[in-house]
C-alpha cells in the first residue's frame, strides 16, 4: 500500500467512491458504494490503530463514510454505523449521529495532522459561500424548482465535525515548528464575511426576510463557525476589520438578535 502504484489505485477508486455517495445518485448506487467500501473497514480499522501514520489516501474514505452517515435513506445510515462500529473495534452499534461523533474524534486523534488539516481545509473551500448566498436570494419562480438534495443530512451538524477535526490537527501542531499558514481559508473567510454584508445592506432581515431562508441560514452559521475556530487559534489575520464592519452593517440594519449576538461573540473574541 506504500508503493505509488497502490496510492494512485486507491486515489482513484475513494474519488469515484466520494461521487457515488453524493445525494443525488440513486439509493441502490449510494448503498452499493458504501457495500464496496465494507470491504475496506479492516483496513479502516489498522489505520486508526497507527497513530500519525495512516495513509493519506485512506483519509477520504473515513469522511466518506461520514457522509453516508448523514444518508437520507435510513438503511444506508444503519449499514453505515455498522461498518463505523467495526472500523472503531466497537461491538455495540451506535446511533448515526453519535458514530459519525466518534468517527470524527477518531480521526482527528490518530490521522497526521498536517494531511488531515490540508483535506479538512479543502472540504471547506468546495463550499463557495457567495455563491449560495447569491442562489438563495435569487431563487427561481419555479415554486418546486428549489428543492433540498437530501431532506435528513444535517449540515450545521457536518460543519460541527470538521471544524472538530480541524480544531484537532492546529491542537496537536500546537509547539511544533510549523511552515507558513495557509492562507486559502482566511481568504474564503473573509469572502464569505463581505458577502454577508452585502446581504444585508440590500435585503431587510425582518420576518420572512433573508434570515428565514434555510440554506441561506446554514451558509451564514457555517461561515461563523469558521471565524470562530480561526480566532480561537490566532489565525484570524485580517478578519478583525472585516468583522468590525459587518457588525456595524447589521446593528444599522437592525438584524435578528441571533446574528447580532454571534457577530457580538465573534468581535468580542478579536478585541472588536
Amino acid at each position: 500500500m506504500n508503493g505509488s502504484i497502490d496510492q494512485e489505485m486507491f486515489a482513484r477508486y475513494f474519488k469515484v467512491l466520494s461521487a457515488s455517495c453524493d445525494s443525488s445518485q440513486p439509493d441502490s448506487t449510494r448503498l452499493a458504494a458504501l457495500r464496496s467500501l465494507q470491504t475496506f473497514s479492516p483496513i479502516l480499522h489498522l489505520a486508526l490503530q497507527t497513530p500519525n501514520t495512516s495513509a493519506a489516501e485512506l483519509i477520504p474514505a473515513f469522511f466518506t463514510l461520514l457522509l453516508f452517515l448523514s444518508d437520507d435513506d435510513s438503511t444506508i445510515r444503519h449499514v453505515a454505523s455498522e461498518i463505523t462500529s467495526s472500523v472503531l473495534g466497537e461491538y455495540m452499534m451506535f446511533t448515526p449521529m453519535s458514530a459519525s461523533e466518534k468517527l470524527a474524534q477518531s480521526i482527528g486523534e490518530t490521522s497526521n495532522p498536517q494531511t488531515l488539516e490540508k483535506i479538512v481545509v479543502d472540504l471547506v473551500l468546495e463550499n463557495n459561500i457567495r455563491q449560495k448566498l447569491q442562489v438563495a436570494l435569487h431563487p427561481d419562480d419555479d415554486l418546486f424548482a428549489k428543492e433540498r438534495d437530501n431532506i435528513w443530512r444535517d449540515e450545521i451538524h457536518m460543519w460541527e465535525l470538521y471544524t472538530r477535526v480541524l480544531s484537532m490537527c492546529w491542537s496537536r501542531q500546537m509547539g511544533l515548528e510549523l511552515g507558513p499558514v495557509d492562507l486559502g481559508l482566511e481568504r474564503w473567510t473573509v469572502d464569505g464575511l463581505e458577502a454577508v454584508k452585502g446581504v444585508i445592506e440590500m435585503k431587510e432581515d425582518i420576518l420572512l426576510g433573508w434570515n428565514h431562508d434555510v440554506d441561506l441560514f446554514e451558509s451564514v452559521v457555517k461561515l461563523f463557525m469558521v471565524v470562530e475556530i480561526l480566532l480561537r487559534y490566532g489565525r484570524g489575520g485580517k478578519l478583525g476589520n472585516v468583522l468590525e464592519q459587518l457588525k456595524k452593517g447589521m446593528d444599522e440594519r437592525k438584524c435578528h438578535g441571533f446574528w447580532v449576538k454571534n457577530i457580538g461573540e465573534l468581535g468580542y473574541a478579536k478585541g472588536v
